[in-house]
């Protein structure tokens, strides 16, 4: 016979069951973003289900609002692939514009950008979820 309890513990709740613990925070918030990358990083990121820092990007993921669609970065290099996926609104800032938001990865020399990530409770390289396919190749 399976026993299992909810209880509420730090504004969450905790899920106590047969196979383990479950912690389901209600102030957890995700925001879908856009994002251009080549196509060995999307097929990582759908796989492993974190964001892949893009090479030559010193330690900065660059995503857009899902709304602005592909058309936000008309530069983006020929291959490069376009998808939409789901991150933490704790684990991403601000970049620029109310358009564009930045993902900070370990690798980022700035530290006061990775200092701002963790005060506000998000984690570097962040977890994405419910990633779309491809959406648009350039």
């Amino acid at each position: 016979m399976m026993r299992f309890y909810i209880e509420a513990e730090a504004g969450g709740y905790l899920f106590r069951g047969f196979k383990g613990i479950l912690f389901y925070d209600a102030g957890v918030q995700y925001i879908k973003v856009g994002h251009w990358c080549p196509r060995e990083s999307y097929n990582i990121m759908a796989e492993a289900g974190y964001l892949v820092e893009e090479p030559g990007t010193a330690g900065h993921t660059f995503l857009s609002t899902a709304e602005s669609g592909p058309t936000s970065w008309n530069d983006a290099p020929q291959g490069w692939v376009y998808s939409q996926f789901e991150v933490r609104t704790k684990d991403i800032m601000k970049a620029g514009t109310d358009e564009w938001f930045q993902a900070i990865h370990p690798t980022n020399p700035k530290k006061y950008l990775i200092n701002k990530i963790l005060k506000q409770g998000g984690e570097l390289t962040p977890r994405i979820r419910n990633i779309s396919p491809i959406l648009k190749t350039k």
